[in-house]
């Protein structure tokens, strides 16, 4: 079995924009700026609810304005992506939203 991701575009200024009813489903407000925890892999993220808890190494607080955030420079270098011309992929898993360079996620 393929599970495929929802394609997200990478706009000319780095950034993704999260459906509503994804990002609604995970308790995080499409109407206003929450920050979140981004869980950075190489190909991948994951985004999760901020609880409070220690950052581990590989985690950064981001913020979601209005369903929007900025994708790193250096993520999009090192996967060879192009802003206003690439997507990601989401899909939303247990504890958040991974959105990742591959389609076809599982």
């Amino acid at each position: 079995m393929n599970i495929l991701g929802c394609p997200l575009k990478i706009s000319a200024t780095k950034q993704i924009y999260f459906p509503r009813l994804y990002i609604q489903h995970f308790g995080i407000s499409p109407d206003k700026s929450v920050t979140v925890i981004r869980e950075n892999h190489k190909d991948y993220f994951v985004y999760r609810i901020d609880v409070g808890h220690d950052l581990h190494e590989n985690e950064t607080r981001v913020v979601i304005r209005n369903g929007f955030t900025t994708i790193p420079t250096k993520f999009i270098r090192s996967n060879g992506l192009e802003p206003g011309k690439d997507n990601l992929f989401l899909l939303g898993i247990e504890n958040g939203l991974k959105v990742s360079v591959k389609k076809d996620m599982l």
